[in-house]
């Protein structure tokens, strides 16, 4: 059952009479009764086969989709290295360009200076 039949109403709680008889004769057993049930007639309701388990279908399944999620996590694991080589590669070029920018412009800063320097 997915919804509460008692708080419903669907269902109350008995304390007497031949149904409460017959669940406290059957302790743990679910007692199926009914308006077109004679309590007289009481019995267990039928019980549901068990399950015997996942299908070979099913564990091919899982198997096969267990197996896609391992390769894209390793791919996304390669892919993510291979980002974090090329970020590290672009950070030192920006360093290198960085460093010849700087000195450059010092150079052209000091014959800048010198330049004017005859005013």
């Amino acid at each position: 059952m997915t919804q509460d039949i008692f708080k419903s109403g669907l269902a109350r709680e008995i304390t007497d009479g031949p149904t409460f008889d017959a669940a406290q004769a059957q302790p743990g057993e679910v007692i199926q009764t009914g308006e077109a049930i004679d309590p007289g007639e009481i019995s267990k309701a039928p019980r549901r086969r068990r399950d015997s388990g996942p299908t070979p279908a099913k564990k091919a399944r899982v198997a096969d989709l267990e197996g896609r999620l391992e390769r894209l996590d390793g791919t996304q694991t390669t892919d993510i290295g291979n980002l974090e080589a090329q970020v590290a590669a672009l950070q030192k070029q920006r360093s290198v360009l960085e460093d010849d920018y700087q000195a450059e412009r010092r150079d052209l800063v000091a014959l800048l200076k010198a330049a004017r320097a005859w005013r």
